[in-house]
């Protein structure tokens, strides 16, 4: 919403000082600057001691603030203003203006009193004008002011206006504010012919006109006629006296019963009337007026009084339009970003949702825009603030992929800590977890997509992401296989260990088979590598790699000074019949081109006197200025040739040819004294030709010389010495230095029968005469001027160049048909003007450049355009201004162009960068010392600095980063063989883990011998460790899972090697034993007769012992012997068949099952 404002007092907005004029103080224009609703402003004016300070107390609801007595302080002068929230209009600013009273003998200077009245009138929508006593024919002729007003006030920038002033202002109608006029201490009846009448009709009746035209009748009528015209809306308030004499001067502090009770009626009813029927103040087209725009229009208004112009109402309208349309731009696109950042809520999940954001934001702004510019025709303006929103815009759009980027990298690591924790703890680095591992993956992705707020990016990080983590599960599928591989080697082992078994058991049972003693070669395979996943981190392989060199040149040191090369000239300065001087923008355009230091040589002369002949000669060539009337005949003004200096390497020549003056056949004439003025200021050696002889006709020609104090000022103090040709002499450091060249010179030079030189010639011309006659003042005064402006003087003859019907074709003629001897002259005044004519310089010796000489060309005729006298300290203010900021872009410029030649990115050191900053900021500074142009100028070195440090910065983050990025790519490439090895399973075999270490050891060494890391060199190598620490941890666990599935399977080989130890040394021990304890004793080993009883469970209940049945389990080897004995025992009784095939229960196949089978049957 708008921003009210509460002062608790008012302040100084305009002072009426006694050495500086009128200034405007900062402090009301601070407090203007925060009032962005409309502003009712109501200005009171009056003279002195009439009581207006209180009842703009009043209208403020106070009864102290403005200071009573003289209407301000008396330490004061000037405009006081107050403001206040409006009593009776929401969301306006009620602005009161006190001016200091008019006509005040006692303050000794009332030159300013018209200046208050009309800053009064331009700047209030209500304008109240209190007097005393009635209103007659004295009230009115106070009342001066108004009259004046049409002569302090223009409404166009056009050259002239009408000369009927009262018509002319009749259009000032709409610039006006309405009239209130407070009559006070009113004594007089209301009344005529015997009714009474309101206040209105008796200012009517006071404002009625006279019948007549003599000198008394118009002397009357002239004032009121200006206020019926300048102020058609009007309104008259009367007020009795408030208290008794002797308390007024206490009349603020008079409580209300003090105060006349039919006072306090009128003062109440004057105050509803302005608090209800003042309008917001406006400008031409109904445009309302804001704070800000209020302290912009005063500003504009006592900057062209105090330049000696008259206040253009239309100019300031521009003035203000311009101002205006760049605070709607700035507020527009503040409202865009405002907007953006309140309802932007980042990530967004599309860009298209981030886009229709814009749009609608972009449309608010527009709007906003759209209310608050000025001009009709908006379109440029409007195509910046798009331009600029649509910048704030790529930076949310980036903003808003970062944010992206950044919450997805975060959820994903938060999500990731879970396989982190198990390659940690080594799940995967056992037989079957690459399923698991796959599982876990599966439930991260899962979680991830379930998220919200993950913004633009969500499917690009999740593919890093994958990319990154597929080197991890390709790695947990060759764990997998070599874990595999060691499974198979151990189940064989212990399959061969079985089957060993199997074989002795065999063998013992036959007794004649020999032991198996078998070796199962046991297979390496490499194991699996495992890596852990750091987000952010590790290098995606698909992804690319950026160049070791980033930062480009983006430009090479310019050159010392550019040189221009015209192939004909342009025009400079036009003189056109509708808009008076105008500066051509292409001619501005070549010189802002020209760098160099220009020397300006300007021609001027009475038309068809070969001037631009001279010119074209100057520039080395025979065409180019048109010769004739000096320019074409379609153009007028000045126009400019520049050219490479013959003599003067490094330095430009710029030619200034102009119109001819005082040509009768061009009609208007009214311009050729400033043609004259704008050669003078601008050339650095100024030509005057003429033809025939330097007589008193040629002299009064040259009475343009004698106008130039009068069309120029030397400094923008309110007033100069009236001894005008005083003040002149003070111009003569702005002034060029003066040749005077003589065309069809037919004369001798001599003098008494001697030889006299041309300048001599030219110094007897200009000798005075004695004496104080009209006559001789007449004669005196041109020479006077010149000799006292252009002390430094020189004079060339030129006899005809050609016969006179040649001279139509003067350019076109060769060398043989000219006259060798005005070949000679011609020759000697170019060499001259090329040896002699010095750059052109402003007071203090600064060389002025062809970008400074478009900017002293542009002061000078807006100066000229807007009414005022071109003033000579205010253009070198200006241009020393403009020169500054010039010369900080060019130190700027020259700093990052020494920079970026000199910075070979990256450097090694942080400090190697910084000695090469400040060796670039020492020239710099340098080179801005030699192009500014005040003495004092620490507060612009002040900005360069900042200026320079800014760029510092942008260097030092370039220079880490392209260290950052070179790093990062080296150890890339450097890793690559680390990488190549963790595919082909390298470290996943026994023994991977030191192989590993001794690649990371070289590649350590290569590393730290690679040149042009940088300063991140470090850091950078400090996070790849970090990286691959995790890498480092999943190759020990690998070896970890590797040397157990070794130590079993050594186990599983060890129990195989000692199984056969013992059945070889059981054999050959139970062979003896055999043979000698049964076959020569008899007696079987105690061993053979024991035996181990054991339960096997049948069927039913497992905790009922009678579902278990004993089974005894002997030696093998009795059982073995058991067999053998029962085989040699059976084998008489089957062969003789002594054991009947009925006998049943020991015999092989025979039980006692069998029997009752048979029994049965």
């Amino acid at each position: 919403m708008a921003s009210e404002v509460h002062m608790p007092e008012p302040v100084c907005l305009i002072e009426n000082t006694q050495t500086k004029g009128l200034v405007v103080h900062q402090e009301a224009l601070q407090v203007l600057s925060e009032i962005t609703q409309p502003v009712v402003v109501v200005g009171i004016t009056g003279l002195y001691r009439t009581g207006k300070s209180y009842l703009m107390n009043r209208l403020a609801c106070q009864r102290k603030g403005f200071s009573l007595g003289s209407g301000l302080q008396s330490h004061t002068k000037g405009i006081w203003m107050w403001c206040v929230p409006h009593p009776c209009q929401p969301g306006h600013t009620l602005v009161l203006l006190d001016t200091e009273g008019l006509g005040d003998v006692e303050k000794g200077d009332t030159k300013n009193d018209t200046w208050i009245f009309v800053l009064t009138v331009l700047l209030s929508s209500t304008l109240i004008y209190n007097s005393k006593g009635t209103i007659d024919q004295q009230a009115m002729e106070q009342l001066h002011y108004v009259m004046k007003l049409s002569e302090h006030v223009k409404l166009k920038a056009a050259p002239e206006q009408s000369k009927d002033k009262l018509k002319d202002s009749e259009k000032f109608v709409s610039f006006f504010p309405t009239f209130v006029w407070t009559v006070r201490d009113f004594t007089l009846q209301l009344e005529m012919d015997g009714e009474e009448i309101s206040e209105d009709e008796y200012l009517e009746k006071a404002l009625n006109l006279k019948a007549g035209n003599s000198p008394e009748v118009q002397r009357y009528n002239q004032p009121r006629e200006c206020i019926r015209q300048l102020f058609p809306n009007r309104k008259c308030f009367v007020f009795d006296q408030p208290a008794h004499k002797r308390d007024l001067v206490r009349l603020e502090e008079l409580q209300d019963h003090e105060i006349d009770p039919e006072f306090q009626q009128q003062v109440e009813k004057f105050c509803r009337h302005i608090w209800e029927n003042s309008s917001p103040k406006t400008i031409p087209g109904g445009r309302i007026i804001t704070g800000t725009l209020l302290g912009k229009l005063a500003e504009a208004y006592v900057e062209a009084i105090q330049s000696g112009a008259v206040p253009c109402l239309e100019s300031a309208v521009l003035a203000l339009a311009k101002i205006a349309n760049a605070e709607a731009v700035e507020e527009a696109v503040k409202l865009y970003q405002d907007l953006m950042e309140e309802r932007a809520k980042l990530p967004t999940e599309t860009v298209q949702e981030l886009l229709d954001l814009h749009s609608q934001c972009e449309r608010e702004a527009l709007e906003r825009f759209q209310t608050q510019a000025f001009e009709d025709d908006i379109r440029h303006i409007q195509a910046d603030l798009i331009r600029r929103v649509e910048e704030i815009k790529e930076t949310f759009c980036t903003a808003n992929e970062e944010v992206s980027r950044l919450n997805c990298e975060a959820a994903l690591w938060d999500l990731f800590q879970d396989l982190d924790r198990n390659i940690s703890a080594g799940v995967y680095s056992v037989p079957g977890s690459y399923h698991v591992f796959k599982q876990d993956q599966q439930a991260l992705l899962e979680k991830y997509r379930k998220l919200p707020g993950k913004g633009v990016k969500a499917d690009a990080v999740l593919l890093e992401f994958l990319q990154r983590i597929e080197a991890l599960e390709k790695i947990i599928v060759n764990t997998q296989l070599s874990l595999a591989e060691k499974d198979k080697e151990l189940k064989s082992a212990r399959e061969q260990y079985v089957r060993a078994q199997n074989e002795w058991e065999a063998r013992w049972k036959k007794m004649n088979r020999s032991f198996l003693l078998s070796n199962a070669a046991l297979l390496m395979f490499p194991l699996m590598k495992g890596l852990k996943f750091l987000p952010r981190l590790l290098y995606p392989t698909s992804l690319s790699i950026p160049s070791r060199c980033l930062l480009c040149r983006l430009r090479l040191l310019s050159a010392m000074a550019s040189e221009v090369h015209m192939p004909e000239p342009v025009c400079l300065i036009e003189n056109t019949q509708t808009k008076g001087l105008v500066v051509h923008q292409e001619a501005l355009q070549v010189l802002s081109e020209i760098t160099q230091p220009v020397v300006v040589v300007g021609i001027t002369g009475l038309y068809r006197t070969g001037k631009s002949y001279l010119m074209n000669r100057l520039a080395c060539q025979r065409k180019g200025f048109s010769l004739g009337s000096g320019l074409q005949s379609h153009t007028k003004g000045i126009w400019m040739w520049c050219v490479p200096h013959p003599c003067q390497p490094g330095h430009t020549l710029v030619l200034l040819d102009t119109e001819g003056l005082g040509d009768v056949e061009k009609g208007d004439t009214k311009n050729d004294t400033w043609i004259f003025v704008l050669t003078v200021l601008l050339s650095s050696t100024l030509i005057y030709n003429s033809k025939g002889t330097i007589d008193q006709q040629a002299m009064e020609q040259l009475h343009y010389v004698m106008k130039l104090s009068e069309h120029v000022k030397l400094k923008a103090a309110p007033e100069q010495s009236k001894d005008k040709l005083k003040d002149s002499e003070k111009f003569v450091s702005f002034f060029p230095t003066f040749v005077w060249t003589v065309r069809d010179f037919t004369l001798q030079l001599e003098m008494d029968g001697e030889e006299i030189s041309e300048d001599e010639y030219l110094e007897k011309a200009l000798n005075l005469k004695a004496g104080n006659s009209p006559e001789v003042q007449h004669y005196n005064q041109p020479r006077e001027c010149i000799r006292q402006l252009f002390p430094n003087r020189k004079c060339f003859v030129f006899v005809q160049p050609a016969d006179r019907r040649d001279l139509v074709r003067l350019e076109e003629l060769q060398d043989h048909e000219i006259d060798p001897e005005f070949q000679q002259q011609v020759e000697k005044f170019c060499r001259h003007i090329w040896e002699n004519s010095s750059p052109k310089t402003i007071p203090g010796g600064r060389i002025i450049t062809g970008t400074l000489l478009g900017k002293l060309a542009e002061a000078y005729v807006e100066a000229i355009q807007s009414g005022a006298v071109p003033c000579l300290e205010s253009a070198v203010l200006a241009l020393a201004k403009i020169a500054n900021a010039a010369a900080v872009e060019e130190a700027v410029k020259l700093y990052q162009d020494l920079m970026e030649e000199r910075a070979k990115l990256p450097t090694e050191t942080v400090q190697e960068l910084l000695d090469l900053h400040s060796q670039c900021e020492r020239e710099a500074l340098e080179r801005f010392q030699t192009q500014a142009f005040e003495d004092d100028i620490r507060h612009i070195q002040a900005d360069l600095i900042r200026r320079v440090e800014e760029i510092k910065e942008t260097f030092c983050t370039a220079n880490e980063k392209v260290s950052r990025l070179n790093c990062e790519a080296a150890l890339w490439d450097l890793f690559q063989d680390i990488d190549r090895n963790i595919s082909a399973g390298v470290y996943s075999v026994p023994g991977g883990y030191h192989v590993f270490k001794q690649d990371q050891q070289a590649l350590l060494e290569k590393y730290q011998e690679l040149p042009g890391k940088g300063v991140k060199a470090d850091a950078v190598l400090l996070e790849f460790l970090q990286r691959i620490e995790a890498l480092e941890k999943i190759i020990v666990n690998t070896q970890l899972s590797l040397a157990e599935k070794d130590k079993e399977l050594k186990s599983a080989r060890e129990q195989y090697v000692r199984a056969q130890n013992e059945w070889e040394a059981r054999w050959k021990k139970t062979n003896t034993f055999i043979v000698l304890n049964v076959s020569f004793m008899g007696e079987v080993p105690k061993d053979w007769r024991e035996s181990n009883v054991s339960p096997i469970f049948k069927k039913g209940k497992k905790e009922d012992a009678g579902m278990y049945g004993p089974v005894s389990l002997t030696l093998i080897h009795g059982n073995t012997m058991e067999q053998l004995i029962l085989e040699t025992i059976l084998m008489n009784p089957n062969s003789r068949k002594i054991i009947s095939r009925s006998q049943h229960g020991f015999p092989n196949g025979k039980s006692c099952l069998s029997d009752l089978i048979t029994f049965s049957t």
